[in-house]
């Protein structure tokens, strides 16, 4: 009996907390990949406002300030990063699998950023042979359009990053487990022994014992 009682009680226990916590984990999921869009979005606009006066005065590439600042960024982050002028050609880029004077205009997310739409979402790569999580936005002077900053991270890196966290939710849950374990164990000998004692005490007046 005292270890129906205990599966009883943990199996209780396991049953709220998939029905609690498997839905947080994917709003968790959700939240998370936001937060990292939010993330890279609030930091490429930075980086266009630092990118806008050399852009706009035709001083933009290989400039070295901007060099140093996405360099900067890149190993902070792990980002990729590319300055591009209006037309998609790159100004500044960040690592050394593409050089400035590269053409970007054929990206969608370069394209729609060049006119003005800040784009952001997933897609697969064909120069990298990978899927990237990407943040376009455009380089603002008034109304005019100087140029984009692209941010893009390989989405297997932003899954591991969001993974993490929802890994953080199990270990939780796996301690609420253990602790109802030993609660239960403590509540079913707390229970048990008197009812095990009024049993014994039936069989002995079963089998004509009346004695103490």
């Amino acid at each position: 009996m005292r270890w129906r009682l205990v599966a009883v009680l943990v199996g209780i226990t396991v049953a709220v907390l998939l029905a609690h916590d498997l839905p947080l984990a994917s709003h968790l999921r959700r939240v998370e990949r936001d937060r990292l869009v939010t993330g890279l979005e609030r930091d490429a606009f930075v980086i266009a406002g630092r990118a806008e006066e050399a852009l706009e005065d035709g001083d933009a590439f290989g400039n070295a300030a901007l060099q140093q600042l996405v360099d900067a960024y890149r190993a902070d982050t792990g980002a990729r990063v590319i300055v591009t002028d209006p037309n998609g050609i790159a100004m500044v880029i960040s690592d050394e699998e593409a050089a400035a004077g590269a053409d970007y205009s054929t990206r969608p997310e370069i394209a729609a950023a060049a006119a003005g739409e800040p784009s952001s979402g997933e897609r697969d790569s064909k120069t990298l042979g990978l899927e990237l999580l990407y943040v376009a936005v455009p380089v603002l002077s008034g109304n005019d359009v100087e140029g984009v900053v692209r941010l893009t991270y390989p989405s297997s890196e932003v899954a591991e990053r969001v993974e993490r966290r929802v890994r953080g939710l199990a270990v939780v849950a796996a301690i609420s487990v253990l602790m109802a374990l030993v609660a239960a164990l403590a509540l079913a000998t707390t229970v048990s022994r008197p009812l095990r004692r009024l049993r014994l005490a039936t069989e002995r007046l079963a089998t004509g014992e009346h004695g103490v």
